[in-house]
């Protein structure tokens, strides 16, 4: 595995250096992790890594920088917590995320915490998961569901169980 330096510690490092380190195919996670934190272009590459843990994908979920934290947001190790707490800032990243099926068969439990507006944010996207839209349906909440009856992409079933919504908006 890839150490920083035999000679000298991260934070002796150029950017350029680091860089290269953190893109090596054969870094280990511990030399990752001491990469965090030193230069915003070199924790947007580890953000971007396929391999990134979820412990170094968590220090990162709060980090300054828009990007990385967006970067978090679709990586498929990120845990769900650090997902939903994403999803407010970065829904499309939200959607997309490869994890996202998996945590709501895992925990579907976990979408009660999301607020409205970021319900109705999901559920108006073209790209929002059928699955997504079953569970939003299941909420009752009237924007919800006229954002889910305005979705381009709704499925003609969920269409056909808004027409008996108990909301005359929605039915309309």
């Amino acid at each position: 595995m890839a150490n920083i330096s035999k000679t000298s510690s991260p934070e002796q490092q150029s950017k350029a250096a680091l860089l290269r380190t953190v893109k090596s195919s054969d870094i280990d996670e511990v030399a990752l992790s001491d990469c965090v934190g030193l230069f915003v272009e070199v924790d947007r590459a580890i953000a971007r890594r396929q391999d990134t843990s979820s412990a170094i994908l968590e220090r990162l979920s709060h980090h300054s920088d828009k990007i990385v934290r967006q970067a978090v947001a679709g990586h498929h190790n990120i845990l769900s917590e650090d997902l939903m707490r994403l999803g407010k800032q970065f829904p499309d990243a939200f959607l997309s995320n490869p994890a996202l099926d998996l945590i709501l068969i895992e925990n579907p439990g976990l979408l009660l915490n999301i607020n409205e507006s970021l319900l109705v944010q999901i559920a108006k996207r073209d790209a929002c998961p059928e699955v997504f839209l079953k569970w939003a349906t299941r909420q009752g909440s009237e924007q919800v569901l006229m954002a889910i009856a305005m979705n381009p992409s709704t499925p003609v079933e969920l269409l056909q169980q808004l027409l008996v919504s108990e909301f005359k908006t929605v039915q309309d």
